[in-house]
């Protein structure tokens, strides 16, 4: 059994020693030539990307490969091992050359040409019924496939069919901007003209907020809070919002926000959106039965500039005679804005404010625009509203602003504009109190 074990051995030993010199042998043989066999009429080769072509190479004399040496040059086209694989890289030509190991006058050269890969088709994978759907203000990233999986230029092109209801980007990304539906199309850049088109349909975004503001309303009048009403996402809507009232002994409210007084009190409207969202908002409603003047006597105003002499000064907007009136400083003229700061006697519940401007048998239409602010501290103040006579056809003595229950002790008026800059005056400053 040794001795078969030996005998053996011996053998492939001779075996391996026979197949490395013969290696060696075909290494020191020179060849007088060399020829491709698998070249077109063009002296070319034809690789597709990203796949491998084994080169047929006959020399005389016959030789095997270890006798050749296979060389791409510097190229990115394609590769070529020692064994004559070729190996398609990218789109593009180069030159293969061959030559003997031996003597390198001995070669020859042959064009390796890798071809585009036109795309055949386009298929969009995340889509039902070749339709897009998605919510306003939302994004959609579309998941697309080219075929063939080589395809030499994949870049693919989008387009908006209506770029107020969806926007795409570059990269298949699509932004819903409006309510609607238009078309995407979506096409090849590599000249194979394959486009397809998809229907894009935007649906409003859902309400994430709903804000309304405070009002007020007399008893028996009606008030609509509609315009109040305030949402987000801006793309989305309150069409369909249901209404409730929380005491409809005190007031009612209608399908279309209308709210009506019904007796003295308050109460909390509710909003409920109707998209899904589940978001709802609420406002209050004071309902009275009128207002009543609140007592100025011990009223105080500072202002930015007077002319005393021109109407008797600040004080006399807190009585009812608008012969007298504060006017602002001129000779030199004080520029706008200018601003009176009415300080009450103690902290006062509001729900309207009226001013009026000069009457001296006729109205005086210099003041144009006045804002009018209220504070509680004199340093933070809050927006209550912004009363605009007009121009100087418009001769309104008197305009008010109203709105719901606010306790201040400080009233500013701001006058910003003036018909006749930078001049204004003011006769009259009346709060009220709802009843």
């Amino acid at each position: 059994m040794k001795k078969k074990f030996f005998l053996n051995a011996i053998f492939l030993s001779l075996f391996l020693f026979g197949c490395s010199d013969k290696e060696n042998e075909d290494e020191d043989i020179g060849v007088s030539s060399i020829t491709i066999e698998n070249v077109d009429s063009n002296n070319a080769i034809s690789v597709k990307k990203g796949t491998t072509l084994q080169l047929e190479v006959t020399t005389n004399p016959p030789v095997n490969d270890a006798a050749l040496v296979y060389e791409s040059g510097y190229t990115d086209v394609f590769s070529v091992d020692h064994n004559g694989v070729v190996t398609a890289l990218k789109e593009g030509e180069a030159t293969l050359t061959i030559k003997s190991a031996k003597d390198f006058s001995v070669f020859i050269t042959a064009t390796v040409v890798v071809p585009n890969v036109p795309i055949e088709s386009i298929q969009i994978n995340n889509l039902a019924n070749d339709t897009i759907e998605l919510e306003a203000n939302t994004k959609y990233q579309l998941k697309v496939d080219v075929l063939p999986e080589n395809a030499t230029v994949k870049t693919l092109n989008y387009q908006s069919g209506n770029s107020t209801i969806f926007s795409v980007s570059d990269n298949g990304l699509i932004l819903g901007l409006a309510k609607g539906c238009a078309t995407l199309t979506v096409s090849t850049t590599d000249g194979s003209s394959i486009s397809q088109n998809y229907i894009v349909k935007v649906k409003r975004a859902k309400v994430n907020y709903i804000g309304g503001t405070d009002m007020i309303v007399l008893k028996g009048s009606q008030v609509d809070i509609s315009a109040g009403l305030s949402f987000t996402p801006s793309t989305a809507s309150l069409e369909g919002v249901v209404f409730s009232s929380s005491d409809t002994n005190v007031a009612t409210i209608d399908t279309n926000g209308i709210v009506t007084g019904i007796s003295p009190g308050e109460v909390t409207i509710t909003i409920k959106a109707t998209d899904g969202s589940d978001v709802s908002g609420t406002c209050k409603i004071a309902v009275g039965d009128g207002f009543t003047p609140i007592d100025r006597t011990n009223f105080t105003v500072a202002c930015s500039s007077e002319k005393e002499s021109d109407g008797g000064g600040k004080n006399m907007i807190l009585n009812d005679d608008y012969a007298k009136y504060w006017h602002s400083e001129w000779g030199p003229d004080a520029g706008l804005p200018h601003w009176l700061l009415i300080t009450m006697d103690d902290n006062k519940t509001i729900s309207k404010i009226k001013i009026g401007r000069r009457n001296s048998g006729s109205v005086n239409t210099d003041t144009k625009v006045v804002e009018i602010e209220g504070s509680l501290d004199g340093i933070k103040y809050t927006a209550l509203g912004t009363i605009n006579f007009g121009d100087n056809n418009n001769h309104v003595q008197d305009m008010s602003i109203e709105f719901y229950p606010q306790v201040f002790k400080y009233i500013k008026l701001t006058i910003t504009e003036s018909n006749r800059p930078p001049f204004a005056n003011l006769a009259l400053f009346q709060p009220y109190v709802l009843e």
